[in-house]
């Protein structure tokens, strides 16, 4: 016999070192790294959906300080409900993944006198609906005269 060599028989229960990997073996390294590509996939999933989410939000809180900014730009007078109507069918801008689909929003304005005098609340809010959730996102301004 060779030295240092092991010969595997029934009775010793010695495996050889070289000689590779039982089915046992492989089938559990396969199962490990096919939950290892799971969790991996998923996580990935996960963060584009985010990013898509995080888009539309940005998106819409742009509409609202749009909205905002033309409110502080008019006449304090001027500054009253009626002159901002309701808009509905507002296409929502945003960031995906997957192929851009126009997101439909609605985009309203609401308009409080606060108690302290000469000043207006303007409360400018932007609804939309993206897989079934319905989301907001709102924008608030305290106006003055100048």
């Amino acid at each position: 016999m060779f030295k240092g060599t092991y010969i595997a028989t029934a009775e010793s229960g010695v495996r050889d070192p070289r000689s590779g990997l039982s089915l046992v073996e492989v089938m559990v390294s396969i199962l490990l790294l096919a939950m290892l590509g799971g969790a991996v996939g998923r996580s990935l999933i996960m963060a584009r959906q985010i990013t898509a989410a995080s888009s539309q939000r940005v998106s819409a809180f742009g509409l609202c300080e749009a909205r905002l900014e033309q409110a502080r730009g008019i006449d304090y007078s001027d500054l009253v409900a009626a002159n901002f109507p309701a808009e509905t069918g507002i296409t929502l801008s945003h960031l995906s993944g997957e192929t851009q689909q126009a997101l439909l929003c609605d985009r309203a304005v609401a308009i409080q006198n606060l108690t302290s005098p000469d000043r207006k609340e303007v409360i400018v809010t932007v609804d939309w609906a993206y897989r079934g959730r319905a989301l907001q996102e709102s924008s608030t301004g305290i106006l003055y005269p100048r």
